[in-house]
């Protein structure tokens, strides 16, 4: 049986990497793979810490798109890949490397993961999260403390320059290229199983 490709988009701190984290939880043992996107920040370790800091990682140029697809397809061939490791302390990659493996549900998880459209012609499954921008932010404050070390300030300014701006332009349009859309507002458990309901079909008629 062929591997199954799941997108997950959506703006951030939209629930994308829990509703991801359910759905490899819920399957078989051993049957589902997650990728990160934010793993496949581009490398910014050649520019100034604070060259770095000020980068734009909502646009779509901030992504290594030739590197994740090509992983991708190695994945859905069957072959395990090692996927970079980004800190976010440091806007840099760790020279790290985490292993990934095939399997037969894939995952892509991130606010851009319906942009790309080599990406999305490999997918059979392409869900959008829809969620309200206040929320995502008050989120997003929470989490870039408690796990990024920023300090709420500058999470809302950064909200503010880039994020949703980015969001406005390049991350809600993606939603056209949905073939699944959920709502935050609507839970997890019902998230994931209306995702889950998708993957059973779609695995059905494979």
């Amino acid at each position: 049986m062929s591997t199954l490709l799941v997108l997950i988009g959506g703006p951030t701190c939209s629930g994308k990497t829990t509703i991801a984290r359910h759905l490899r939880n819920s399957l078989p043992a051993g049957t589902s793979t997650v990728v990160g996107l934010d793993s496949y920040y581009r490398d910014l370790s050649h520019l100034s810490l604070t060259e770095r800091a000020a980068a734009n990682f909502d646009h779509p140029d901030a992504f290594d798109w030739p590197l994740l697809n090509a992983d991708v397809r190695r994945l859905i061939a069957g072959e395990s890949v090692n996927a970079p490791v980004y800190d976010f302390a440091t806007h840099a990659r760790t020279g790290s490397t985490i292993l990934l493996v095939a399997a037969d549900v894939l995952i892509v998880e991130g606010i851009l993961a319906l942009y790309d459209e080599e990406l999305c012609r490999m997918a059979q499954l392409r869900v959008f999260i829809e969620a309200v921008d206040t929320a995502c932010l008050e989120r997003r404050i929470d989490r870039d403390i408690a796990e990024r070390g920023r300090t709420e300030a500058s999470v809302r300014e950064q909200f503010g320059a880039t994020v949703l701006p980015m969001a406005n332009q390049y991350v809600y349009p993606t939603k056209t290229r949905a073939n699944l859309m959920l709502s935050s507002g609507e839970g997890i458990s019902i998230q994931v199983q209306r995702v889950l309901t998708r993957v059973d079909e779609l695995r059905d008629h494979s």
